[in-house]
């Protein structure tokens, strides 16, 4: 006898059986799954030590199932359902695990809220499920709690005693550390002058010593270990990114400036952002990109043994991830996953496809394509 959960595209439910597809026929014969939702069973294991023993005089006096079901979901905190079928809580503190009171998180959650073309105008953004900032918050607040930052410290390399800053600021501040202001306000001195901070970092690791990294690009990768697929989201490099917009901007300040004004019109600011970025920028611009994915496949292919994976083409990309504006290079999406044999294919992510946000948008695109490199 084994421990068995049965998840279908729509309910869910515990089962004890001998085999799997026992596990799935009972779920369907009670009516906690429905046999047009594909069920699945996976074992779940038992604790070291531990058996079940079946009796059967107490199961024809009593048998205890347990089931959970998206159409009858037990009372949790109010929220709302966007369109795009995002859980948005009406109080943001709802969503945060640890700390909800904290002078960070409280500053974070009255600065960024949902604008009034959206479904939920005023409601801070910590309070989506979707939110970067509130997962980021939960995870290392908590390991900062039980002292355990190491956990994630050490794999990257990184030996040292650590204070995290959420946003440039402490856990328990709502000034942001006064050595990153300082620091930031030389950096980008327009931002000082127009009386912002400017972009805030959602994580710093501080330590005691001296240690200067550049973060050359990420990337973002969706996986499933159950399918066997990842999905490369993204490749990114905000270093270069908005390096060359502002070189963009020194180029055309010079060219408008009829005279050396100094500070007043950003001629010397752009002089040295023109220097910065012949000297120790330029010779990346053109090879970032394939390093990075270089890198993530090497990362899913040789750390999570996964075979399959997918990338974004650039307008099913746009369309999925609803991006209007700002749109990504389409050399990215386009270019870049031909220079490494992926293949086109009107195929998505299997595990995506299991997701009824997903569903919903992607059922209103015609012709999708993706990219798929599977061998």
């Amino acid at each position: 006898m084994n421990v068995y959960r049965v998840h279908g595209i729509r309910h869910e439910a515990v089962i004890f059986a001998n085999t799997p597809q026992e596990a799935v026929a009972q779920a369907i014969e009670r009516g906690l799954v429905g046999d047009w939702e594909d069920p699945q069973a996976i074992q779940v294991p038992l604790p070291k030590g531990y058996r079940i023993v079946y009796d059967p005089v107490l199961a024809s006096v009593k048998q205890i199932e347990l089931s959970l079901s998206i159409d009858a979901p037990a009372p949790g905190p109010p929220h709302t359902i966007t369109r795009s079928g995002i859980k948005v809580y009406e109080n943001w503190r709802d969503n945060i695990v640890v700390d909800a009171d904290a002078s960070a998180v409280a500053w974070k959650a009255e600065r960024d809220t949902f604008g009034t073309h959206t479904s939920v105008p005023g409601v801070s953004r910590l309070a989506s499920e979707n939110s970067e900032d509130a997962l980021a918050w939960n995870l290392f607040r908590s390991l900062e709690k039980v002292g355990r930052l190491d956990a994630i410290a050490r794999p990257l390399g990184l030996d040292d005693d650590f204070q995290v800053l959420y946003w440039h600021r402490p856990w328990d501040a709502a000034d942001p550390l006064s050595e990153i202001r300082r620091a930031l306000n030389r950096i980008e001195p327009w931002r000082k002058r127009k009386g912002h901070f400017g972009a805030d970092t959602m994580i710093m690791l501080k330590g005691q010593r001296e240690l200067f990294r550049n973060t050359l690009a990420w990337s973002r990768i969706d996986l499933d270990f159950a399918t066997g697929e990842a999905l490369i989201e993204e490749v990114q490099s905000d270093w270069i990114r908005y390096l060359c917009r502002d070189v963009q901007w020194a180029e055309r300040t010079l060219q408008r400036c009829g005279q050396d004004l100094g500070a007043r019109c950003g001629r010397c600011y752009a002089k040295k952002v023109l220097n910065y970025f012949n000297k120790a920028v330029a010779p990346y611009v053109a090879l970032w990109a394939e390093a990075m994915l270089t890198a993530a496949i090497d990362f899913i292919r040789h750390e999570l043994g996964i075979q399959v994976i997918y990338y974004h083409s650039w307008d099913t990309g746009c369309r999925v991830k609803g991006i209007d504006w700002s749109k990504p290079p389409r050399s990215l999406y386009r270019d870049l996953p031909q220079r490494f044999c992926f293949q086109q294919t009107s195929e998505a992510p299997h595990f995506l496809l299991a997701n009824r946000g997903f569903k919903r948008v992607y059922r209103k695109l015609k012709d999708p394509q993706w990219f798929v490199l599977q061998q």
